[in-house]
C-alpha cells in the first residue's frame, strides 16, 4: 500500500540515481542505507527460517522484493496507456498485494526451500 500510496518517492529515488549526483548521495547515505540494511537483516531471517534458499544473495533478495513492490506503480502511466488499468484503484492495490505476498512468501507456509533460478 505504500508503494501505491506514494509513488512519487520511488520516481525521485530513480530519478536522482540516473543522475548519480550529490543529491543521490545524501539520499542513499541518509534514508535508503538504513531501509536496505533493515531489509537485508529481514531477509537473512527469512533466508535462516527456509523461507528464501541461502543461494541467493540477501542484496539480491532485497532488490527484487522493493523492485516487485514498486515497479507497477512507477509504470501506472504507461499501464493506463497501454491497458486500460489504473493501478492505483482499490482492487487493483489489492491484487497487486496479493500477489507480490504469493510471490514472495510462497514456502512460508510449508516450510520448503524454493530453489534458485
Amino acid at each position: 500500500q505504500f508503494c501505491a500510496k506514494y509513488p512519487e518517492l520511488n520516481r525521485i529515488i530513480l530519478s536522482e540515481t540516473i543522475q548519480n549526483g550529490s543529491r543521490m548521495q545524501w539520499l542513499a547515505e541518509n534514508h535508503v542505507k538504513l531501509f536496505i540494511e533493515r531489509s537485508a537483516e529481514w531477509m537473512k531471517l527469512a533466508q535462516d527460517n527456509g523461507i528464501y534458499p541461502k543461494d541467493i544473495s540477501v542484496l539480491n533478495l532485497v532488490f527484487i522484493s522493493m523492485s516487485v513492490s514498486q515497479y507497477l506503480y512507477l509504470m501506472a502511466p504507461f499501464v493506463d496507456h497501454a491497458l486500460g488499468i489504473d493501478v492505483f484503484k482499490p482492487h487493483q492495490i489489492e491484487l497487486h498485494i496479493e500477489a507480490v505476498v504469493k510471490l514472495l512468501l510462497n514456502n512460508a507456509e510449508t516450510g520448503e526451500q524454493g530453489s534458485a533460478a
